[in-house]
């Protein structure tokens, strides 16, 4: 919207960078499940969408050679086989280059490592941050708060919200309004908005399960359920693994336990190396939104979405976003504005189309090109420390580490390479307010530290709110 010259407001309630579009690790690719319903359209476009992605943000998709060990209870081994090849093939799928020792001793399978496609490491949850550096660097607004009443009038909308930190109410006049509250949209649009839509909102809960377990992977593996869903398993760091999506039925402990369980049980089907209960450092569990349809099942609607426009007689219009697609939001996002045309009479901008995402600044230099420069220019920083600092903020980095010629110079050390001059940062570009929002919504260093450090960082940031 606001790429099209629109005055626009981003009225977001809860905390920034901790809804359900903001898992920290994600293996995502073109669409094996689209393949199988021969869905052929909606895979070359997902295609094309993550290689933009990876253009326009780099440090943040990452791409990752994956191996699919199938279940054996949905198809045959020879099917599987045949599937995969031409997955390969449609998602640019490299060559069989060979498989690292690591990865081999923890899944000896042969048979399938010659159908191994390309597809991605996602960080939405930085994504998510880069985005909205984007637009308030374009001029947009981000009011932090709660819309807890509206007025619908002919030329305008007038929302009441409420300050998240509950000091202070706003009145907001808006001649468009767009609803994209995800799992909430209904709730919004009924108890906030007193509309009717024609369609509902629904949610799985689902979440990134972080297994400790040294490794040394460069490679991902792709579980089938019995039900077809997928689980990814793939390296985190040098001391855990990373499986999602978890799928439960509904969000209670019961549910999740079981779902848990049951990507073990399949893990342990297929790995050498088993994984148990006591060795779940973490699970980020969030719920994704769906479209609510009764004639369809909740895993099929994982990806659709629907766009509802409100506008009876002369009243300001109000587009409602149901469900969600990680991979398409920008093609989402596009049509949303289109559909919105004839109200706003904005066109597209097409010179925001390739416009990389902050810190995705590369200018045609390979990432490991700037990590080189980088190592030369700040010698005394742990290779590890930048390698994490270059796939977290990209070129934002020398942002935080300025001029910086020793350790001292980049402030107080509160452990696992996360230094004052990070925190800073973060607080001042990226509205993170607490250790959990540092260590879990900007960055996963919450699986290593400890409660001590935890506590240290929470008193530095107390002292910068006082």
């Amino acid at each position: 919207a606001v790429s099209r010259g629109l005055k626009t407001l981003l009225i977001q309630g809860g905390k920034v960078g901790g809804t359900a579009s903001c898992v920290p690790s994600d293996i995502v690719g073109a669409g094996l499940n689209q393949l199988e319903n021969l869905q052929l359209s909606e895979l070359m476009v997902n295609r094309d969408e993550l290689a933009r992605l990876h253009a326009k943000a780099p440090h943040l998709t990452h791409p990752i050679t994956a191996y699919a060990l199938p279940h054996p209870d949905v198809r045959s081994d020879r099917k599987a086989q045949i599937g995969l090849k031409l997955y390969r093939r449609l998602s640019h799928g490299q060559p069989y280059d060979g498989v690292d020792a690591s990865f081999r001793q923890c899944f000896p399978v042969e048979a399938f490592y010659p159908t191994a496609a390309i597809e991605y490491r996602v960080n939405y949850a930085r994504i998510a941050i880069a985005l909205l550096q984007q637009f308030t660097q374009k001029g947009g607004q981000l009011l932090l708060a709660n819309v807890d009443g509206a007025q619908r009038g002919q030329e305008r909308w007038r929302l009441n919200a409420q300050a998240s930190d509950g000091n202070a109410r706003y009145t907001v006049a808006a001649k468009t309004l767009i609803n994209c509250t995800g799992c909430h949209s209904s709730v919004v649009l009924k108890d906030v908005l007193g509309v009717r839509a024609r369609s509902m909102a629904g949610s799985l809960h689902s979440a990134q399960l972080y297994f400790r377990l040294p490794q040394e992977w460069r490679h991902a593996v792709i579980f089938q359920r019995r039900n077809k869903s997928l689980v990814y398993a793939h390296g985190f760091g040098d001391q855990h693994v990373c499986l999602g999506p978890v799928l439960a039925n509904d969000e209670s402990d019961k549910a999740k336990a079981q779902a848990i369980d049951e990507v073990l049980a399949l893990w342990n089907h297929y790995a050498q190396i088993p994984l148990t209960r006591e060795h779940l450092a973490h699970a980020c569990w969030s719920a994704h939104p769906i479209v609510d349809d009764p004639s369809s099942d909740k895993l099929d609607a994982t990806n659709t979405t629907l766009l509802d426009l409100h506008n009876p007689g002369d009243g300001a219009p109000l587009l409602t976003l149901f469900g969600n697609n990680l991979v398409q939001y920008r093609r989402i996002a596009t049509q949303a504005l289109d559909i919105l045309q004839p109200f706003t009479h904005k066109k597209r901008n097409a010179d925001y189309a390739g416009e990389a995402l902050p810190g995705g600044e590369f200018a045609g230099e390979s990432m490991e090109a700037v990590l080189a420069q980088w190592r030369e220019h700040y010698p005394f920083l742990d290779a590890n420390v930048l390698l994490r600092l270059l796939n977290t903020y990209g070129t934002n980095t020398l942002h935080i580490l300025g001029n910086a010629h020793s350790e001292t110079e980049l402030g107080r050390a509160f452990g696992a390479g996360l230094y004052a001059c990070e925190v800073d940062y973060v607080w001042e570009h990226e509205w993170a307010r607490t250790a959990e929002d540092i260590l879990w919504r900007r960055t996963t260093l919450g699986l290593v530290f400890t409660p001590e450090q935890e506590s240290e960082l929470t008193q530095y940031l107390k002292s910068k709110m006082a």
